[in-house]
């Protein structure tokens, strides 16, 4: 059982007794604060892999060894990975590099480049979105999967480590990482390298690090020139604090890699030609899906973080709806424990007209953006939709689903 299901079942618990023991209104407040407090502890858990708040997460080596390693996130980047393996070899550093499927299948011989150095490679998800901790189920584990069988395709075995993208974590995450044959991993020392200033990260470095640390590096993205001068002072670093670099198996004693892996589906065929037939044919003469088949229509749109308006327009407009018919409802419960009807007469419209107007304005902020996002949703499944009709491969160059999913 993890941290969250015993989590959920003492707040299960304790709202029980409250709703037996308390009495109103101080059961309200009790409610509230048991809520607020369970929300609280679960955001933290998202957010802080060390926990291992939903699953069983690797952040840290046995002490008393004198030993760390170096990890990197969002490879293989075809500038920055070369340089970051030209200073790792000269300096004979080992180090795992955590790949986006993605990615790998974009640069099979860099990908084959690290493993011939000796380096490790990891999941570190096919697409590697900003969203995809609020995936669940059978999205999750073929997102997983998905990768498994870009890397396993270039190196011959699929990996056995997992990091998930930014360390986030969810309560499903379990489940698809056992039905994966996949260990999580995360990390104890993270430098925050994306271009900070050398001497802040190196500062981290040496107040941070430990015996049996972890230590998180990015490649992916990274400028060439600054990821191999800051990486060569970390290695340098090291020694002189004490501990020895290892690689990323050795230090977490245990495999770095499972058996063989089935080989990925063949590339996307093209879009149908003008012999499909009955309703394919129609379908594709609309103009709305034919220039989406036309222009490839993918969610590459999905994959950059939201705007800030949209995130405050999406925020107003949870707040309405929780000022809406809830917050009625409560003022109407808390009317019958305080035996004011007033509470209820002058508290529930006025909530009501609040809730209209926030939401309103929330819908404003967030119009814009939520309008892009339905439209590239609308033609990705539109030309997807013709194209499997037609029995054309998945979208977007993606491999296939696994059999097995």
């Amino acid at each position: 059982m993890s941290r969250f299901h015993i989590a959920l079942s003492y707040m299960l618990v304790a709202l029980v007794l409250v709703i037996i023991m308390a009495e109103p209104p101080a059961r309200t407040w009790y409610l509230a604060f048991l809520l607020a407090l369970f929300f609280t502890v679960t955001i933290v858990g998202v957010f802080c892999p060390r926990l291992s708040f939903f699953l069983p997460i690797f952040s840290r080596g046995r002490a008393g060894r004198g030993r760390v390693a170096l990890t990197f996130d969002d490879g293989p980047d075809p500038e920055a990975t070369p340089a970051a393996l030209a200073v790792l070899d000269r300096l004979q550093a080992p180090a795992a590099f955590f790949l986006i499927g993605e990615k790998a299948r974009a640069h099979p011989d860099l990908v084959k480049r690290i493993v011939q150095g000796g380096h490790l490679v990891g999941n570190h998800s096919f697409s590697h979105f900003w969203w995809m901790n609020f995936l669940f189920g059978r999205r999750l584990l073929k997102e997983i999967m998905y990768a498994q069988a870009a890397i396993g395709a270039i190196i011959g075995r699929p990996p056995a480590l997992y990091r998930p993208p930014v360390g986030l974590t969810n309560p499903h995450l379990n489940g698809a990482l056992k039905k994966a044959g996949l260990t999580c991993v995360g990390f104890d020392v993270r430098l925050w390298d994306r271009g900070a200033d050398p001497e802040k990260v190196l500062t981290r470095l040496f107040e941070r690090t430990r015996d049996g640390s972890i230590i998180l590096l990015h490649d992916g993205g990274a400028d060439p020139s600054y990821l191999a001068s800051l990486l060569e002072r970390v290695i340098r670093s090291l020694p002189a604090l004490g501990f020895k670099i290892v690689r990323l198996d050795e230090l977490a004693e245990r495999p770095a890699y499972q058996g063989a892996t089935p080989a990925l589906n063949q590339p996307d065929a093209a879009p149908p030609s003008d012999r499909r037939p009955g309703l394919i044919r129609r379908l594709a003469a609309i103009p709305f899906i034919r220039q989406a088949i036309e222009e490839r229509a993918d969610l590459s749109v999905f994959k950059d973080p939201p705007s800030l308006r949209l995130l405050a327009g999406v925020l107003l407009i949870g707040l309405g709806m929780l000022m809406g018919l809830p917050a009625v409802s409560g003022l109407g419960i808390m009317a019958v424990y305080l035996r004011d009807p007033l509470v209820f007469v002058f508290g529930g419209p006025a909530s009501y007209a609040a809730s209209w107007a926030v939401w309103g304005l929330g819908m404003w902020l967030a119009g814009p953006d939520n309008i892009m996002y339905l439209r590239s949703l609308l033609r990705w499944a539109a030309r997807i939709t013709v194209e499997r009709l037609a029995g054309a491969a998945p979208p977007s160059g993606r491999p296939g689903p696994d059999p097995s999913l």
